[in-house]
């Protein structure tokens, strides 16, 4: 799986064993700031937004956060914040079988919500 910390708060992964194409933003609960120690919170319970799909499932990629041009811009004017997730692999559980090393990039637009 590739993580990418979005914010102070968010935290953006992608992919996984065997050759996930989903994705989730999971966001951080707010802890008062003179607790020491507070009980563990599930992830699903701490919030957690599903994105879309990827085109394919990917394992052992890793992922950036760059500013990038928006839709329709030009460098070097690079206002949006995106998760770039470059290589990695696709395969299953079995294997056996052949694995398809990528050499593409994923580009995740996080105000637009879409790849």
């Amino acid at each position: 799986a590739a993580v990418a910390a979005l914010d102070d708060r968010q935290i953006l992964i992608i992919g996984g064993a065997p050759s996930l194409s989903s994705g989730e933003v999971y966001r951080v609960p707010e802890q008062a700031a003179d607790a020491r120690c507070a009980p563990e919170v599930p992830g699903h319970l701490a919030g957690q937004a599903p994105i879309g799909d990827m085109a394919e499932g990917r394992m052992g990629c890793q992922a950036a956060i760059l500013a990038l041009p928006p839709p329709g811009g030009t460098y070097p004017l690079c206002t949006r914040q995106c998760v770039v997730v470059v290589g990695g692999e696709n395969g299953d559980e079995e294997w056996d079988q052949n694995i398809r090393q990528f050499s593409s990039v994923l580009v995740y637009d996080g105000e637009a919500e879409e790849w």
